[in-house]
């Protein structure tokens, strides 16, 4: 049991980037222990348990995944698939922190030197050229990270929201470009669209062109232009309708669009991207409907438009919002 604390910690401290260099020399010692795999199973599912709360997901759903990653972990150990080390290690990596691994299709957060991370904060977007040339516009409280890409791969990995603007890719048979979400990955052939990846949810718009979204393992979806898919990683729920594109897309310009939406779909939106906090004392509140455009620069002008419109009153402490019925 001592032995397993070990590999616990050294895990902990791999995936905080806060391992020496002897420590390192001796994760990966351990790594190349042919009994490797049936003596860290017991310590990856200790340590799986402790983050699995951070996913969202059941307990039954978080069982099967780890059993299917532990599955895919020595199965490819088996085949041969795993070479090195240190291939051998980001899959254990993203076994154990809670980041799922659906049939093989691995969406994780590589913390290596190889990898390209920018983040932004509440209100922030940022435009980025990608080494293809493509544009990413990251939203506010969003993530991306991309390894510098070679001719077998244009990949980039995203949590938030962005907008992509896809470079067609000038050689014959040359490599897709594919954005991979929690439960969800899009593959691209020169495109424009919208990916939003909260709560374990993944929500793709298509702007122009054509995207094929792979989901759950083996599942499939072809989009046009104007459609929208919403895939559900909880309850492994799909949705596909037509929309206005320019709707979903609105905040690279710094502009807000609610059509219909709950004030809660309101509030959701105004905590992802602005970091505010609306607390409705009446649930039927948050059932109210809402339609306005604005900029968002201007939020605060919006809760003195719901207390009319509504007959509400509203206390406003910097961006904690409160929402009651008004007497």
């Amino acid at each position: 049991m001592e032995h397993l604390s070990r590999q616990e910690e050294l895990f902990r401290k791999y995936l905080a980037n806060q391992c020496s260099e002897e420590e390192l020399k001796e994760l990966f010692r351990y790594l190349s222990d042919q009994d490797f795999h049936p003596a860290a199973e017991n310590s990856l599912k200790n340590l799986w348990d402790k983050v699995e709360h951070h996913t969202g997901l059941s307990e039954s759903a978080s069982e099967k995944l780890f059993a299917r990653a532990m599955r895919t972990t020595a199965s490819d150990i088996e085949k041969g698939k795993i070479k090195n080390n240190f291939r051998l290690l980001l899959l254990i990596a993203a076994t154990f922190t809670g980041i799922l691994i659906l049939t093989g299709v691995v969406y994780f957060f590589l913390l290596s030197q190889e990898m390209t991370q920018i983040n932004t904060t509440y209100g922030e977007t940022q435009k980025i050229i990608l080494p293809d040339s493509s544009v990413v516009t990251l939203n506010a409280n969003s993530s991306i990270q991309y390894r510098d890409w070679d001719k077998k791969e244009r990949e980039v990995w995203l949590t938030g929201e962005a907008f992509f603007d896809i470079t067609k890719n000038p050689l014959q048979g040359g490599p897709k470009f594919i954005v991979h979400t929690e439960g969800l990955d899009v593959e691209v052939l020169g495109t424009r669209f919208n990916v939003r990846n909260r709560h374990n949810a993944t929500e793709v718009v298509l702007n122009s062109g054509k995207l094929r979204l792979n989901f759950d393992g083996d599942q499939e979806i072809f989009m046009e232009p104007g459609d929208m898919v919403a895939y559900s990683l909880t309850n492994n729920l799909l949705d596909r309708k037509k929309v206005n594109p320019e709707t979903y897309t609105s905040w690279r310009n710094k502009i807000l669009v609610f059509e219909e939406s709950r004030l809660d779909e309101i509030g959701a939106v105004l905590h992802d991207n602005y970091g505010y906090v609306l607390t409705f004392q009446d649930p039927e509140i948050a059932k109210f409907r809402f339609t306005t455009k604005l900029s968002a620069n201007e939020i605060d002008l919006l809760f003195p438009m719901l207390e009319e419109s509504f007959n509400l009153k509203i206390i406003q402490n910097d961006k904690h919002i409160t929402m009651e019925k008004a007497p």
